[in-house]
């Protein structure tokens, strides 16, 4: 089963230039917030000592995610992974279609096993099948 959680995609073609543009301010922007005077506190621990920096590492690397996440929120579109179905077209549909009505029949007849309206269920679920493989 296809996992259909929400992802980010950044539309790339020549129409959404001015949006990538925009995404790389916004980005800029957001990351140029961040406080790193903590950085030149990490560089002042006297040679030959342990000093715990990680607290300062922790901070500015949460500062940066924030950042990313905000610029990322303002500017790319969230979709969910089915909406790029490039091969989806009219005959994807009615095949598709096709599958589900002829199982509605044969759940509605009782699912027979051996007679024309489970052939014809399997034979619509088989082609189907075979169109989104392709």
């Amino acid at each position: 089963m296809r996992d259909h959680s929400i992802n980010l995609h950044l539309l790339t073609n020549q129409r959404d230039t001015e949006e990538i543009r925009l995404t790389c301010h916004t980005t800029d922007y957001y990351l140029s917030t961040i406080d790193m005077s903590c950085i030149s506190e990490l560089c002042q621990c006297p040679l030959g000592y342990r000093c715990d920096n990680s607290m300062f590492i922790d901070r500015v690397y949460q500062d940066i995610v924030q950042s990313l996440h905000a610029a990322a929120k303002d500017h790319c579109p969230m979709t969910i992974d089915s909406f790029f179905k490039s091969y989806w077209d009219e005959e994807m549909s009615e095949l598709k279609c096709r599958s589900i009505d002829t199982h509605q029949i044969w759940v509605a007849f009782g699912r027979p096993s051996s007679d024309p309206i489970y052939r014809d269920g399997c034979h619509a679920r088989a082609g189907y099948r075979r169109a989104v493989m392709i």
